[in-house]
């Protein structure tokens, strides 16, 4: 009768299952919350399979919401860099996404000086603006206008941002970075 579990033993096991099979599902859980927030992640993952797929490394496009921006990525090293900016010169803009000299629109619109409406991100694996924990070597960032770049690396006190501030520079960022990415997506496959 000693090698027969008594009730309370199987009711402590039954119970640490269930908290071992409770906490399986948070976890499950809270990583897919964490990921599905971010915009950009699905956009950037399918601009750089395209860029993976057909071995280019860049391209533009006009911003349908504003004539005088355009935008462009290249894609270096698994790692988006892209570009949203107004140029004072749109017919040579125009001109070098018609010819797909993509690298060179990057390039003129990245020394843009028009500051309104600027952003400049880098996403280091092509995944997304994700915020990474202190101490992460792969650290995402934007610049907005002629604000200072921010660092998505979860050390906010060392950027002199409050929380408050950090998360709402990453969703800003992470939703005009997503729109920007679908503009390219479209232009790559037309």
């Amino acid at each position: 009768m000693d090698d027969e579990p008594t009730t309370v033993n199987r009711i402590e096991r039954t119970g640490m299952s269930f908290r071992v099979g409770m906490l399986v599902v948070v976890l499950a859980l809270d990583v897919t919350v964490r990921t599905a927030q971010f915009a950009s992640t699905g956009p950037a993952e399918q601009l750089a399979f395209f860029f993976d797929r057909t071995g280019h490394a860049a391209v533009a496009s006009v911003d349908p919401t504003d004539s005088d921006a355009f935008v462009a990525a290249l894609y270096v090293a698994g790692t988006l860099l892209l570009v949203r900016a107004r140029h004072p010169a749109v017919g040579e803009m125009t001109r070098l996404i018609k010819e797909r000299r993509f690298v060179d629109v990057y390039s003129r619109i990245a020394g843009s000086s028009v500051e309104t409406g600027k952003l400049f991100v880098r996403d280091v694996s092509a995944d997304g603006l994700l915020s990474a924990t202190p101490g992460a070597e792969m650290i995402d960032a934007a610049r907005m206008g002629g604000s200072r770049e921010v660092l998505f690396n979860g050390n906010v006190a060392a950027q002199n941002l409050t929380a408050a501030q950090y998360d709402r520079a990453l969703a800003d960022a992470d939703t005009r970075y997503a729109r920007l990415l679908r503009i390219l997506l479209a232009a790559a496959e037309s």
